[in-house]
């Protein structure tokens, strides 16, 4: 991918900040690259993908340069479902050793960009850069003077901007690409997800146990599983994608599922009651996926991707692949709303909500640490008016 997009239209603005650097020879291995998560790899992609498809002069969705807002960019590719099409760490390791990125590059990357994202956003995909270079055995960017002042400057102005203490024409002056919208604070707002309520866990478990959807029994059974229990156990899909067989534990009421908690670094038991409706009960359910994969006395990854030979593979679904399935399914059951990762917990922490009124229970239930929770749940005047918004869980 890497070769072919190398002769796309440079940024020209990019070019005049470039200096030059001692250029690394990069053999097609990082030596550290074995020791990463697999989660963290592919935040690193994700985050690397990004900054190098920026450097060979793509820009991201809905990006405008405020300088010259008549100039047109190449958009960042987007595969069938609109997700950004990564280059693996090779490919942008390859980038990196040729010695095109520079801390130049990524004081002007924080300039184009830094109206973009949140300042948290930009402190860890700095910290994914920085560890490209330190796995070249390259200088970090964050080091340098040019950097760390372009980073502080930028969170002052962003500060100012949220608080619509500063104008447009005063980031330009500053070096600074502004956002494409004169509405302070907007572009920083929190984006929630469209909560997965239990009227689309019914569809979507309704169509992919009845209608023609294509998929084979396999891929069925193993997406029907996979959306019932992300559904009642408020699991993010880091958590879903780490479940191994051999950590479930059938017990009469249902099931006990044993994982490392991957955001509190901790050991967690979750339990998951039998629900009364059989073809939405995430214990059922799962008992079905292991039968229909040959894996009722297995060990391994539960939920792993599956071949276009009907082949199930022996790695671990990545976190990205569960929102596809929830949004691939959604979409051939009918439903009209665009669902992301965390719209299974949003969905979930709303129903038991407005059933119960219970904000710990809420919180217990999806192993939240503080009132964030509150962040996940969403009514409508519809369900204030029905009181509870619902007559019982599934």
């Amino acid at each position: 991918m890497i070769n072919g997009l190398m002769t796309a239209q440079k940024n020209e603005e990019l070019a005049t900040h470039q200096e030059p650097v001692e250029s690394h020879t990069y053999h097609g291995h990082i030596n550290i690259l074995d020791t990463l998560a697999e989660n963290s790899k592919t935040s690193y992609e994700n985050d690397l993908s990004l900054f190098a498809y920026w450097v060979l002069g793509y820009k991201p969705k809905g990006y405008r340069n405020m300088v010259q807002p008549d100039i047109e960019y190449p958009q960042i590719p987007l595969d069938s479902m609109n997700n950004v099409v990564h280059m693996t760490l090779q490919e942008v390791a390859s980038l990196f050793a040729e010695g095109k990125i520079t801390p130049s590059t990524v004081s002007t990357w924080l300039q184009d960009l830094g109206f973009y994202y949140k300042i948290s956003t930009l402190r860890r995909k700095l910290s994914a850069i920085n560890w490209m270079f330190n796995a070249l055995e390259m200088d970090v960017p964050s080091a340098y003077p040019k950097v760390k002042q372009t980073f502080k400057a930028l969170i002052k102005l962003q500060n100012r901007y949220k608080g619509g203490k500063v104008s447009h024409q005063e980031i330009m002056a500053a070096k600074f690409n502004p956002p494409p919208e004169e509405r302070p604070g907007e572009v920083f707002k929190k984006k929630q997800s469209t909560p997965f309520r239990l009227e689309h866990l019914q569809a979507v478990l309704g169509f992919l146990t009845y209608g023609k959807h294509g998929l084979g029994k396999k891929r069925s059974a193993r997406d029907k599983a996979m959306i019932s229990l992300a559904w009642h156990g408020l699991f993010r899909r880091s958590e879903l994608a780490s479940i191994r067989i051999e950590n479930i534990y059938f017990r009469e009421k249902g099931m006990l599922v044993h994982l490392y908690d991957t955001k509190n670094h901790e050991q967690e038991e979750r339990p998951i009651n039998y629900a009364a409706n059989p073809m939405l009960c995430p214990v059922r359910l799962v008992q079905e996926w292991l039968e229909v994969s040959g894996r009722l006395e297995g060990s391994g990854w539960l939920f792993c991707p599956i071949s276009k030979s009907d082949n199930i593979r022996a790695e671990s679904l990545a976190g990205r692949d569960v929102m596809r399935i929830l949004v691939r399914a959604s979409e051939l059951a009918g439903c009209k709303e665009e669902f992301s990762g965390h719209s299974t917990r949003a969905g979930a922490a709303t129903e038991l909500y407005l059933k119960t009124r219970d904000g710990k229970r809420v919180q217990d239930a999806g192993g939240w640490r503080s009132e964030v929770w509150k962040d996940y749940v969403r009514s409508s005047d519809e369900d204030m008016f029905n009181g509870t918004g619902m007559s019982g869980m599934t």
